[in-house]
């Protein structure tokens, strides 16, 4: 009850009490300084101009502007892209009835460079609109963006702010790097079986009389010519053909210098891999997997995964956390595996060694150990 009540007290004094700026603080001490002589010499001349001193200060403290009647209007694209600058805009709105003074606005997003800006003051129902630039520092996803007011109004001597946080789903995708070109292309029956069959190839399967809706490039005129009939035509029937799919996994390091640069190396190939692949799918430890061909999901996914600032540091002492991170590691390998079935290129990103490497059927990925049975029953 006691800790209830010193906190309720706490949130009291900071409501009645706002923070005092160097130039009031110096009023104060004048003030003092005066008032002490005063009291000491009898002087109420004296006394009276250190009363002047400090009423400034006590006025501050009462004749504080209204922020809470500021409104505030933030937008923004929903996607941006690690790099490129970017036009947002912010709308201040004075929605009370007395008129505001100046105010400084300190505006903050994930991945954002912060932006500092001047409003002039504002009558009631007035406006002020501030489009500007700003860079995008950070691949993430932005939730929260949070705007801060603050003035020294009147008098300069107390200092009165507001903080204002708000919904702002941005999803900033990775640098733009060159893409690299992976394995692709089209496969036989033979080496994708049972996967999207696509029109006609380009190697010879067998051969057939002439139907009606054949085209002439596909008459063999040779094989016609060996006929005892030439004007029967014999065709040739391409082998059919499937679109290779992309397993792109990826398992760097998320503590490594050029853990970025992979993610940005891995998402813009994987975009450029659309075109020539049937679909793309996405894996990583501890991720969601994903499949599809929309380069914009693509870079979201990528968007989504760790970065330097989301690592939580180890703790020697959690034995079972590091257990049980091995269990992971050991079905991850194993849920690849499944995936590696006839008709899939698989591509591993990683950082050590650094880029994407194709992985053979029946391999293990680099950038991820498997746990070893005889080390665990040794360490235990």
């Amino acid at each position: 009850m006691s800790q209830s009540r010193s906190l309720w007290e706490a949130r009291w004094e900071w409501r009645l009490l706002r923070p005092i700026t160097p130039g009031g603080w110096l009023a104060i001490m004048l003030a003092s300084v005066l008032a002490a002589i005063a009291v000491r010499a009898l002087n109420p001349w004296l006394l009276l101009v250190a009363c002047a001193l400090a009423a400034p200060v006590l006025l501050a403290q009462f004749l504080r502007p209204d922020l809470n009647a500021v409104t505030v209007a933030f937008r923004s694209p929903e996607r941006l892209v690690v790099g490129d600058p970017v036009e947002q805009m912010l709308t201040i709105r004075n929605d009370g009835r007395r008129s505001l003074p100046g105010l400084g606005v300190f505006h903050l997003c994930a991945g954002l460079g912060p932006v500092v800006l001047s409003v002039p003051p504002l009558a009631p129902g007035a406006q002020a609109e501030f489009t500007f630039e700003r860079k995008v520092l950070r691949r993430g996803r932005a939730e929260m963006h949070e705007i801060r007011l603050g003035t020294v109004a009147p008098f300069g001597m107390a200092h009165h702010t507001r903080r204002i946080r708000t919904r702002a789903e941005i999803v900033i995708h990775p640098a733009r790097v060159p893409a690299a070109e992976l394995a692709g292309g089209r496969l036989s029956l033979e080496d994708a079986f049972g996967e999207r069959l696509h029109p006609a190839g380009s190697e010879p399967h067998g051969l057939r009389e002439w139907r009606h809706g054949d085209g002439r490039r596909q008459v063999n005129w040779r094989a016609t010519a060996r006929r005892p009939r030439p004007e029967q035509l014999i065709v040739v029937v391409p082998e059919p053909e499937v679109e290779a799919r992309l397993m792109l996994v990826v398992t760097g390091a998320v503590e490594d210098e050029d853990w970025e640069d992979l993610v940005a190396l891995a998402a813009w190939s994987a975009c450029a891999a659309v075109g020539t692949h049937a679909d793309v799918t996405l894996l990583a430890p501890g991720v969601p997997p994903w499949t599809g061909t929309d380069e914009q999901q693509i870079l979201d996914w990528f968007s989504g995964l760790k970065s330097a600032d989301d690592v939580i540091p180890e703790d020697p002492d959690d034995a079972e956390g590091r257990a049980a991170a091995l269990v992971d590691v050991a079905e991850f390998q194993e849920a690849v595996r499944r995936r590696l079935v006839p008709g899939v290129i698989a591509v591993e990103a990683t950082t050590r060694p650094f880029g994407l490497h194709q992985v053979p059927a029946g391999a293990l990925l680099r950038g991820i150990a498997t746990p070893n049975p005889q080390t665990e029953a040794g360490a235990a």
